[in-house]
């Protein structure tokens, strides 16, 4: 279903990869992820800035929906240690699980 990414990086994102959405297509696309059981993974990831040439990873927050085609966690085990190794979890950031779902 894709990945959203915000931020002031999101706006250097070629044409040819994605487009520009306003809030509730954003929110609409989410709840359509969510809908299909999909895992909302959100981060600031480096790998994400450089194949989507969008400069310092700081300007670009990924909304993953852990799909299926997911080149990220597809590739993981690939990716050279000098970007493995910056993948690390947001600091702050609490997920809670609620059972009755």
């Amino acid at each position: 279903m894709g990945c959203l990414f915000l931020g002031i990086g999101a706006k250097r994102i070629s044409k040819k990869l994605g487009r520009v959405v306003n809030t509730d297509e954003a929110l609409e696309h989410v709840d359509k992820c969510q809908d299909a059981g999909l895992v909302h993974i959100i981060g600031r990831n480096k790998i994400d800035s450089i194949w989507l040439n969008t400069g310092p990873k700081d300007e670009l927050l990924s909304i993953c929906n852990c799909c299926p085609c997911c080149y990220l966690w597809k590739m993981n085990p690939e990716i050279p240690e000098s970007i493995s190794n910056d993948l690390t979890p947001m600091i702050g950031v609490e997920i809670y699980l609620d059972l009755e779902l």
